[in-house]
């Protein structure tokens, strides 16, 4: 993002999953302001109206055949800087402050990951007497232990939803309870289409919104939405364990010299 000289800023670029931005009327962005600063510094977040000129958005289809994803281009779009949201450079601490609750958002909503997973084990669980007695054992066993999980993952987001409340910004337990979330999600809609055998295809989950089957499909999103697991396990070892972080090859650069260096590292390849 360039600012022009009536103060509006001028982007260019593209992003990729970004969910639901085909449905989205207002969308907040990330941009680069300052590329002679080390790659966390020099961002500015932004409010950008999804319907301005030079917005694009291309629905991604999904295994799943559905399309919640999106990749979305900027071709030169004007943003009024009313429209920025903290100060000039200071992106990153905003970007952290919207993941936190969105890790938060993720581990502690909807029906099918965190605590709502309560529902979803009931769901399942009234459908046990249909099983051999072998089978039902082992459902329950992962019934259980999925729902003594979800109340873990409850009350870890009571923990964060408190010192919102003080003031407070949301800490890495957000990051583990979307992580843990995620994996008794993917549990249970692996067990739920185990147990209900073909009638997934068509039986519709707790909230009755989908499938068990289409549910099955998009769950592994989970997994990259709001932070890869992979990241969050990062997050967790750096800041909770006090493990050391990962080597950096761009460690002291600026995002400039490290684009340069990444260039010059793909021609090496070549």
């Amino acid at each position: 993002a360039v600012q022009a000289e009536d103060g509006s800023w001028r982007v260019t670029g593209q992003k990729v999953w970004t969910t639901l931005a085909h449905l989205a009327d207002y969308g907040i962005l990330l941009t680069r302001t300052d590329p002679d600063v080390a790659k966390h510094r020099g961002l500015t977040m932004f409010v950008v109206d999804m319907r301005a000129p030079g917005v694009t958005v291309r629905p991604l289809r999904q295994m799943s055949g559905g399309a919640d994803f999106n990749e979305v281009f900027f071709d030169d779009v004007v943003i009024p800087d009313s429209e920025r949201l903290g100060d000039v450079g200071d992106g990153w601490r905003v970007a952290l402050t919207t993941l936190m609750s969105e890790r938060l958002s993720l581990g502690g909503g909807g029906s099918e990951i965190g605590p709502g997973a309560a529902a979803v084990v009931r769901h399942v669980a009234a459908r046990l007497p249909d099983l051999s007695p072998d089978r039902q054992a082992l459902a329950r066993q992962r019934l259980g232990r999925a729902y003594v999980d979800s109340l873990a993952i409850r009350y870890t987001g009571y923990r964060q939803l408190s010192k919102i409340s003080k003031g407070e910004l949301p800490g890495p337990e957000a990051s583990a309870g979307k992580l843990a979330g995620t994996r008794v999600a993917l549990d249970l809609a692996d067990l739920a289409v185990r147990v209900l055998g073909d009638d997934a295809a068509y039986a519709a989950t707790a909230d009755g919104v989908r499938t068990w089957q289409d549910l099955q499909a998009v769950l592994p999103g989970m997994a990259i939405a709001g932070g890869t697991d992979e990241v969050l396990r990062n997050i967790i070892g750096e800041r909770v364990l006090g493990l050391p972080p990962e080597p950096r090859a761009d460690k002291g650069m600026t995002f400039r010299e490290s684009l340069a260096a990444a260039g010059a590292s793909a021609e090496e390849r070549r």
